[in-house]
Formats: structure tokens, C-alpha cells, sequence
């Protein structure tokens, strides 16, 4: 009796004998789940939504704010975009990107700096992270949403 053999296979809805359809199986232990795994899919997809959320909104806002004033490099942005940059953007960076991206980073992950204007213009050795004028397909937003595993 082998797996290519249909008597290898417990059929549908059949109770084993001794068992009344009432009762339950006996269930076998398995290996622990990690907890973030253990937390239901509905609970992680809505997660992964609110995390999505904040990203697009992160990356939409600091692309709009870096492209107002990345119009020349000597002119200071306004007061208004240095505040929401302060409050809404680096707050994001600081928790989930400044790690691996930052000047204090040893070493500094795909030569990208993001704890500045300047780095994260420039980009890193992948090449620029942010889309002008395009945020849908901006690389950070890519990253934040662990859509590509090589980011």
C-alpha cells in the first residue's frame, strides 16, 4: 500500500472506528509557530495595508516636499515643508529605515543614506530610491512595502 494507492488516503467526512462523529480527533502537536506568525491572516493583512497606507503617504508627501525645493540646491526650503519633513516623514524613517541608512550605520546598507536631503536625493548604488513627480513608482516605496526581496 503506497501513496499511489487510493486506500492510502483517509476518505472525506469517515469517522475511525470507536468514534462517534461527535467527537474530535485526537490533534497532533506540532512545532510552535513564531508569534508574528501565529497572528491571523485577516489581523497581518490589515496590517500590511496600514503599513501600505503609511507608505504611499510618506512616500507621496517627502517626494512633493524634496521636489519643491530640489529645484536648486542652494535655496532653503519653506518653514511649512521643513516642519512636516520633522513631524510626519523622519519620525517613519527614524523607526524602520535609519539601521541600515543612516551615517551611523556600520556599514551603511547599498550606499543609501536617508537621514538627509542630500543622500537621499543622491540615492544609492541601486540608484535614486525617490520618483519625482511619480511616487506609485518610487524604490523607498517599493522597500517599505517588502514588494521586492532584493531591496
Amino acid at each position: 500500500m503506497g501513496a499511489s494507492d487510493p486506500a492510502f488516503y483517509p476518505q472525506k467526512n469517515s469517522v475511525p472506528s470507536g468514534m462517534s462523529d461527535m467527537d474530535d480527533p485526537p490533534q497532533a502537536l506540532g512545532p510552535r509557530r513564531p508569534v508574528f506568525l501565529s497572528v491571523s491572516n485577516h489581523a497581518r493583512g490589515r496590517c500590511v495595508r496600514c503599513l501600505s497606507a503609511a507608505a504611499v503617504f510618506v512616500v507621496v508627501l517627502s517626494s512633493g516636499v524634496m521636489h519643491a525645493y530640489a529645484q536648486s540646491a542652494d535655496a532653503a526650503p519653506p518653514p511649512e515643508a521643513i516642519d512636516f519633513f520633522e513631524t510626519k516623514i523622519r519620525p517613519v524613517l527614524s523607526a524602520h529605515c535609519y539601521d541600515c541608512h543612516s551615517g551611523e550605520s556600520d556599514p551603511i546598507e547599498g550606499g543609501l543614506l536617508l537621514d538627509s536631503r542630500e543622500g537621499t536625493l543622491r540615492g544609492g548604488n541601486g540608484g535614486s530610491v525617490v520618483t519625482h513627480g511619480d511616487p506609485a513608482h518610487s524604490r523607498l516605496l517599493t522597500a517599505i512595502r517588502h514588494q521586492d526581496d532584493d531591496l
